[in-house]
């Protein structure tokens, strides 16, 4: 089967279930990281400019690494959120009337996300390593 990159994009997005990017985003990212996949498994993959469709139609091990990378690159990116200079937040909670609000601390959040990023990227080398070893 030829894949095309929205394709593959929209496998992204529902098994990560991603949902604050849009499908067309993700097919972005897809085009320009196939140079990445051909680099880490030593293929020749390439991208046709007209219909967007991948040739030769990747493996489903290919199309698996590909995902790996893409969950590196979403982790990386909900990290920024969270640790950037705009994610400070100087009140932890208030109390008021028998109501609280508790605001998350984003450099907990942060923690946590790079430990799943660390994840990813172990699942990824694990990917790779199988691959070549096939």
């Amino acid at each position: 089967m030829n894949y095309t990159s929205v394709d593959i994009a929209q496998e992204i997005a529902q098994d990560l279930s991603i949902t604050d990017i849009a499908v067309g985003a993700i097919a972005y990212w897809v085009r320009n990281n196939i140079g990445t996949l051909n680099n880490l498994i030593y293929t020749s993959y390439t991208l046709n400019d007209d219909n967007s469709e991948i040739n030769p139609a990747p493996s489903i091990e290919a199309i698996g690494i590909l995902k790996a990378m893409y969950s590196i690159y979403n982790y990386d990116r909900i990290i920024r959120a969270n640790l950037g200079a705009s994610a400070f937040t100087s009140v932890v909670e208030v109390s008021e009337n028998g109501n609280r609000i508790r605001m998350q601390n984003k450099t907990e959040l942060g923690k946590v996300y790079t430990e799943f990023r660390r994840q990813a990227l172990d699942e990824l080398k694990y990917l790779v390593n199988g691959y070549l070893q096939k």
